[in-house]
């Protein structure tokens, strides 16, 4: 009757275990495709910044006209 009982309990915690493994320890796979729908979900950036930012990095001649000369 003991040695059922510890069988059954071995049973149990190597399912729990293999549940558990499988749940909290993703596969790289996994973790690069959560990764890819996180960014997937963010908004796109404000065109207005990007456009600004675009105009301060212009340069003519590898000059910005924002150097000392």
């Amino acid at each position: 009757m003991l040695a059922v009982l510890l069988v059954m309990a071995a049973v149990i915690l190597a399912e729990t275990s293999a549940l558990f493994a499988r749940e909290f320890f993703k596969t790289k796979e996994q973790r690069t495709e959560q990764r890819v729908e996180r960014e997937m979900q963010k908004p796109p950036p404000d065109p207005i910044d990007e456009g600004f930012e675009n105009i301060m990095r212009y340069a003519v001649n590898g000059k910005t006209r924002f150097e000392r000369e």
